[in-house]
């Protein structure tokens, strides 16, 4: 699927949003990491994400030790 990506003119996006913006014009199909998949749908009824996640992972953020966002973060996270 890469090599046919590569050689087709006009396949690859350049950034999420023109991938979406192809997407609700129609006759295109846009492969988006999940979260960024669910965060669109969500957000626009004439989206539709199918079938289920190809490659599930955790997150994680990173902080120095001692940072002042740990605490507020950590609070949105788990609460």
């Amino acid at each position: 699927m890469n090599k046919y990506m590569e050689s087709e003119e006009g396949v690859l996006m350049n950034s999420t949003e023109s991938g979406i913006e192809r997407v609700k014009k129609g006759d295109y199909a846009f492969i988006l990491e999940s979260t960024l998949n669910e965060y669109y749908t969500q957000r626009n009824c004439d989206l539709v994400r199918l079938g289920g996640f190809w490659d599930p992972r955790g997150y994680g953020i990173g902080l120095p030790i001692g940072s002042k966002f740990i605490t507020d973060i950590f609070g949105q996270i788990c609460f």
